[in-house]
């Protein structure tokens, strides 16, 4: 009796191990991967009551190391030396850049970079001056002193002759062209300008008339007349913006030539006047 007693506990026991296992199993397959594709290890105990405390969950999913990113290669580093540089842009940028340096951080090393550039741009620039003047002296097409020869020797002849020629000039305007001469009383600029105004008159033997813009005197032009509207007339509706100004005028009044404005000594009157009316843009060089 004793015997089959504890045949049936045994063989109960077993049924319900049996059972406990198959229940083990089935929730360890349903918290491994629920329908949402979430695991055990994801879930909160306490909002899923029917998650259970008291058996050990399937293992954690193995996460898979992240790829490791791959190393840039180091920059390589900016050329500083100028003698190597190919171009004039790459000298002057690495010309600069040294400059900076030697300005933000004034070390000894800087400073010396810097100068020993500065020196080498010279050298260059040197080079190029030496060579132009070579290639001047074996193509005198594109020499500019067989134009205007800088010798103190040539250039004293060339003005001499040049003032020859300038006196010819303005004794023969003098029968056609006169100059108005626009001053005002209280202007004394003007009042510097007069007495060259009538040394050009008496030298030339060219008529002046002297304007007064605010109808005040000017010594050495007692007939000064008061400005009735002629300077609008000879500056086609400008006016006189800046006193003394001295206009060379045809006695037909057909043709106007603004000479100048403020101080103007007389030689440079004069200069002005031949090349505004005996030469064209560009002839002279």
């Amino acid at each position: 009796m004793m015997q089959t007693t504890a045949l049936q506990w045994l063989r109960k026991s077993a049924a319900l191990a049996a059972v406990v296992l198959a229940s083990v199993g089935l929730v360890h397959q349903a918290i491994a991967n629920d329908s949402n594709g979430r695991s055990w290890w994801d879930d909160d105990p306490w909002s899923d009551p029917d998650r259970g405390f008291n058996w050990y969950p399937p293992d954690a999913p193995v996460k898979k190391p992240e790829p490791l990113k791959k190393a840039e290669p180091p920059k390589p580093k900016e050329n500083m030396d100028i003698r190597k540089a190919k171009s004039v842009p790459e000298i002057r940028k690495i010309a600069e850049k040294l400059r900076d340096e030697a300005i933000m951080y004034p070390t000894e090393a800087n400073i010396l970079a810097y100068l020993d550039a500065n020196n080498f741009i010279m050298n260059k620039g040197s080079f190029f001056t030496d060579m132009s003047q070579r290639v001047t002296w074996k193509n005198p097409e594109v020499d500019y002193n067989n134009r205007n020869p800088n010798a103190n020797f040539a250039q004293v002849s060339i003005q001499q002759t040049q003032a020859r020629e300038d006196d010819a000039l303005m004794k023969s305007l003098a029968k056609t062209h006169g100059f108005i001469f626009f001053f005002r009383g209280d202007c004394q600029y003007c009042h510097i300008q007069a007495p060259i105004m009538k040394m050009l008159r008496d030298q030339y033997k060219i008529e002046i008339l002297a304007v007064s813009g605010d109808g005040g005197p000017m010594e050495g032009f007692p007939d000064a007349k008061p400005d009735n509207g002629i300077s609008m007339m000879v500056s086609y509706g400008k006016g006189i913006a800046v006193y003394p100004s001295t206009y060379l005028i045809s006695k037909d009044q057909k043709e106007v030539v603004p000479i100048g404005s403020g101080i103007l000594a007389m030689d440079e009157i004069v200069n002005r006047v031949r090349i505004l009316t005996t030469t064209q843009p560009g002839t002279r060089y």
